[in-house]
């Protein structure tokens, strides 16, 4: 073996020692995310892209796809697709909105009476968990691929949504039903300025008051996750599992850290946190639960 072919073989075996029991596809999709927001922070006019109105912008408008691939993920891990979940979103979207804003002037619809904003989402839910067990058993108990029973799913869900709105608008609705999708914790900001007055800080004409609500949350997010990662690094050297190099989980987790923190700034600058923030978050952790803590997630 001649000295070059000597050192490539030194090289990349070093390197696979460092590495070991690091998970390069899911750091890899992390470190392409950053990627991305440094491209097009250079990319947009004036950084545009970084602006705190961007990024809440960004939450609030794309929250609702994040919440539709928590559940895609598992669907895709059992190895199976969902070719209609855009359609039963729009058909579960327009039956809690009906239900939210009832009776309305569209015929047909009279006999309905209005129900509190809350019962229409727990109704929804109801709906959305009947339509899944209904899909469910085509495909688990019939045996049917879920490439047909879905894309079957999607054309029927889609003609349901259409027939349930009749093509037409529905609204007002309820304000507490809308700050789901809209609203921001503490959009007044009356921390800070109860805060402000504690300690006689004066806001000046240009100066934004930053949400202390958002900072405080997204403090509370960045040491739950710091805590956790530890916790979960000494069970795995507890039970002699393999664990990344601690030179790359001290890396990874400041990186994490740092990119949260910034972020909740940039929120707290806007409007503050988006309630869709606040949910996905809380769906996310039952996800977590679900998938490492029972028998089901761990099959």
């Amino acid at each position: 073996m001649s000295n070059v072919e000597e050192k490539s073989s030194g090289f990349l075996g070093n390197l696979r020692n460092r590495l070991k029991g690091v998970d390069l596809r899911q750091n890899a999709i992390f470190l392409a995310l950053l990627v991305l927001i440094a491209y097009f922070a250079v990319t947009t006019p004036n950084h545009a892209s970084l602006t705190p109105d961007n990024w809440s912008n960004l939450v609030v408008q794309n929250g609702y796809i994040l919440v539709l691939a928590i559940g895609m993920v598992m669907i895709i891990i059992a190895g199976h697709i969902d070719l209609s979940v855009g359609s039963v979103a729009a058909f579960i979207g327009a039956v809690s909105g009906i239900l939210a804003v009832r009776p309305l002037v569209q015929e047909g619809w009279d006999w309905l009476p209005a129900s509190p904003w809350w019962a229409a989402i727990i109704l929804a839910i109801i709906f959305g968990a009947i339509v899944g067990m209904w899909q469910g058993f085509w495909v688990a108990y019939v045996g049917i691929p879920a490439f047909i029973v879905t894309l079957a799913g999607m054309l029927i869900f889609r003609g349901l949504a259409l027939m349930t709105l009749q093509n037409s608008n529905i609204g007002p609705f309820p304000d507490a039903f809308r700050a789901i999708g809209n609203g921001f914790v503490d959009k007044e900001n009356t921390l800070s300025i109860k805060l402000a007055d504690m300690f006689n800080y004066t806001v000046g004409k240009d100066q934004i008051l930053p949400n202390a609500t958002a900072i405080l949350i997204t403090a509370v997010g960045v040491i739950a996750l710091l805590v956790s990662s530890f916790i979960t690094r000494r069970g795995r050297i507890k039970y002699q599992q393999t664990v990344e190099p601690r030179t790359w989980f001290f890396i990874k987790n400041i990186l994490l850290a740092t990119m949260i923190s910034y972020v909740g700034a940039k929120l707290s600058q806007a409007n503050g946190i988006p309630w869709t923030l606040v949910l996905l978050i809380v769906l996310i952790m039952i996800y977590t639960v679900v998938m490492k803590k029972t028998t089901f997630g761990r099959h």
